[in-house]
């Protein structure tokens, strides 16, 4: 299976720099990634010459149609995570539009296999607090986010893939725990202990290690009764109290103290509004964010453990890793 020519976009995000490390350390080598012009490439700088590199952008059918020729399975990572209600429209061109290029380019090239990323944003919602796995369906609610139904409708072109007669396999992480980007995504809640952001929304959610995210999906190249299913990708529940609790811990830092309560999440609602006329900074604190940080959602991953040999690191374990990489990297910017 090593000499499989796989296609990966979305290479140079988080998630898609843990998946061509994985990759390398199995011992595959027949890699081509994606990345567009002027991408960051500060998480692979120690493996960028060990792929083969192809500048395209997802949404550019032509790039994609070349970028595919010869290739035998694609990881579909590449995707835009915003909760910013100003980029709704960029949310359905990038993550619905560019998926459904992704699996045209791919059914035409005549790939075997795609495995794709989607979100446990994209997943239904319990009623009751009851777990939600993978049979839970999707339905409107004010719970859900611009970006779960952009990666909702994603998903759809995704099974479209399979009804067209090629092997797809999906994973629906929780919130991925990685190292190397503090100011964005969940490293940003690092970067906020570390200044004493004194707040801790109600909720609780699911968290990941990257790394298990990653070797979940190269394990999958090898287990073809694992394809034509999703797998939500989960490692720990937990409230959110207790996620920055353990941060704020690892960091020598004190603990968030002042609970976000409804009144404040109207507060901060209001100011959104504003905001998005007067800012063009990402906004953080949207009526979409405030309302699913108040939820409790419990994710099973019963599905995900039944692949052989898989396990999840534990996610206190995870955060002391990452906080020891915050630490060392405030240090050797002090210095």
């Amino acid at each position: 299976m090593q000499e499989t020519k796989i296609l990966v976009t979305g290479a140079s995000g988080l998630l898609g720099a843990y998946l061509i490390a994985e990759l390398l350390r199995k011992g595959y080598r027949n890699i081509r990634a994606i990345r567009r012009p002027g991408s960051r490439m500060d998480l692979l700088e120690a493996l960028e010459g060990k792929i083969e590199w192809f500048y395209a952008d997802i949404q550019d059918v032509a790039d994609l149609n070349e970028a595919m020729e010869g290739i035998e399975l694609v990881f579909h990572c590449a995707a835009l995570v915003s909760f910013d209600p100003r980029k709704k429209k960029q949310l359905m061109l990038v993550n619905v539009e560019g998926t459904a290029n992704v699996v045209n380019s791919a059914l035409a090239a005549g790939v075997k296999k795609l495995i794709h990323v989607s979100s446990i944003a994209a997943l239904g919602r319990n009623k009751k607090g009851k777990p939600i796995d993978e049979q839970t369906v999707w339905e409107k609610s004010k719970w859900n986010s611009d970006y779960g139904l952009s990666k909702y409708l994603a998903e759809r072109e995704v099974w479209r893939a399979m009804g067209e007669g090629m092997q797809v396999a999906m994973v629906n992480p929780s919130m991925i725990l990685g190292a190397g980007r503090w100011s964005e995504g969940t490293g940003n809640f690092f970067s906020m202990i570390w200044q004493g952001f004194p707040f801790y929304p109600a909720g609780s959610t699911g968290f990941v290690d990257a790394g298990d995210v990653a070797a979940f999906m190269v394990q999958l190249i090898e287990e073809d009764q694992a394809f034509g299913k999703k797998y939500i990708l989960s490692s720990e529940n937990l409230s959110y109290f207790s996620f920055f609790s353990a941060i704020a811990a690892g960091l020598g830092k004190q603990a968030p103290r002042i609970k976000v309560n409804a009144a404040f999440r109207l507060l901060a609602g209001l100011w959104s509004y504003p905001a998005r006329w007067f800012s063009s900074s990402e906004l953080m604190l949207t009526p979409q964010t405030l309302r699913q940080s108040a939820v409790n959602s419990v994710y099973d991953n019963t599905m995900s453990e039944t692949l052989t040999g898989f396990s999840y690191s534990p996610v206190s374990k995870t955060i002391e890793r990452l906080c020891a990489g915050f630490l060392a990297q405030a240090k050797t910017v002090s210095e």
